[in-house]
C-alpha cells in the first residue's frame, strides 16, 4: 500500500517529464530515431516516455521489500 499516493504520482509525472525531455532531446539532435510512436516530430515517442514513468516507480518499490526474504537470500 502507498503511504502518499500523491507524492508518488507527482514522483511518476517528474519522471515522465524528465523522461521526455531527455529523449526528445536525443531525437532533436539527431542521436536517436524512433520510427513509430511519436505524437509529433522530433519528440521521443509515448511508450519510451511510459517506460520513464515506470522506472520513476522503481526507488519506492524497494523499500518495500519483506525482510523476511533478505535472511533467505543471504543463507
Amino acid at each position: 500500500m502507498i503511504r502518499a499516493p500523491h507524492r508518488e504520482l507527482r514522483l511518476i509525472l517528474l519522471g515522465g517529464a524528465i523522461g521526455a525531455f531527455w529523449d526528445s532531446f536525443l531525437v532533436a539532435m539527431g542521436w536517436l530515431h524512433y520510427p513509430s510512436g511519436t505524437f509529433m516530430a522530433g519528440m521521443a515517442p509515448h511508450w519510451i516516455i511510459a517506460l520513464w514513468m515506470l522506472f520513476a516507480c522503481t526507488p519506492s518499490k524497494q523499500n518495500t521489500y519483506p525482510t523476511s526474504m533478505v535472511g533467505l537470500s543471504f543463507s
